[in-house]
């Protein structure tokens, strides 16, 4: 009942309707980078070589939906959906595309975001002990405050 070989398709946001997909446009994914530390290090600021390496949450977000919601690189936003939201600073950079926002994962308040449903399909599931969480969650970001 699966696929031969593995293809994306993007999350559905558990049954996310168009109103909410209009409410939130932005698809926000997280992920590792090379100073990246699991919580157990506070996110790497135990360590004062990482800590300055990336000292505070930064939302990665391309140029033209920045300037869609007026917002600079460095200004302070709030990533919000129904889950909850978060504080960060806008990082401008045509390295997302449009209609994405991404963050190195581990900042608080992410997991307020994302849901905790299980990405691996049912049909799936017998061959993992558990499911892997969505990483992925459709939001809005703001002009707010860090902090």
């Amino acid at each position: 009942g699966l696929p031969a070989l593995p293809v994306y398709e993007r999350p559905s946001e558990n049954g996310i309707g168009t109103a909410a997909a209009e409410r939130y446009p932005l698809v926000f994914s997280q992920g590792r980078t090379i100073t990246h530390f699991h919580g157990f290090y506070d996110h790497g600021r135990a360590l004062p070589s990482l800590a300055h390496a990336d000292p505070a949450p930064r939302l990665w977000i391309n140029p033209a939906d920045a300037a869609a919601r007026l917002l600079s690189d460095g200004a302070p936003v709030r990533v919000v959906n129904d889950r909850g939201e978060l504080t960060a600073s806008a990082a401008v950079t045509d390295r997302v595309p449009p209609g994405v926002v991404w963050m190195h994962d581990g900042w608080e308040g992410i997991n307020r975001l994302t849901s905790g449903a299980r990405s691996v399909p049912d049909a799936a599931a017998s061959a993992f002990p558990s499911g892997q969480a969505s990483y992925e969650a459709r939001v809005e970001v703001y002009a707010g405050d860090v902090g």
